[in-house]
């Protein structure tokens, strides 16, 4: 199937709270994602003696919906998430061309 009809949305999380992220999205339809294991480094995360810096580990979500879902499911992300607190992690979406070799 290759269709435009879809967007991707990208959120990287807290690896504690992944799993209730994707069971909040799953609770509206969403049962696919891609989940990577990844890291999050910036100048803004706290260091430790000997000025090492933190580096939490998280969880990259890659979860492809229909644009109609899009919008809500961006929304749910950010509330179980709690994103909107800053070093929390993100989300975003990017819109999709072309989808091929999946059935939804």
């Amino acid at each position: 199937m290759i269709s435009n009809d879809y967007k991707l949305i990208i959120s990287v999380v807290d690896k504690k709270i992944a799993d209730k992220v994707l069971h909040a999205i799953e609770n509206e339809g969403v049962t696919r994602s891609t989940i990577m294991l990844s890291r999050g480094r910036g100048s803004d995360y706290p260091k430790l003696i000997f000025d090492i810096m933190l580096e939490p580990e998280r969880e990259t979500l890659l979860t492809l919906v229909h644009k109609d879902k899009a919008e809500h499911i961006f929304n749910i992300i950010m509330q179980e998430g709690d994103l909107s607190k800053p070093l929390n992690g993100i989300v975003f979406i990017i819109d999709v061309d072309k989808v091929g070799g999946i059935s939804m």
